[in-house]
């Protein structure tokens, strides 16, 4: 049985921000990024009481 190419898969392109309103970023950030970004942050958030986070001075 012979395979048909699928060419479906060139339009699924991440969308990238290079500006946040009227402030441009240093570099181009994908949605991907600013979502892992965002989960990291809240985990350190809420677990920035516990051990070992709370042993790290400054933060």
């Amino acid at each position: 049985m012979k395979k048909i190419k699928s060419y479906t898969g060139i339009w699924n392109v991440e969308k990238v921000l290079y500006a946040i309103n009227d402030f441009n970023l240093p570099f181009p950030v994908t949605f991907t990024q600013i979502t892992w970004f965002v989960i990291t942050e809240f985990i350190i958030i809420l677990f920035g009481d516990i051990p070992p986070l709370s042993m790290i001075e400054g933060a």
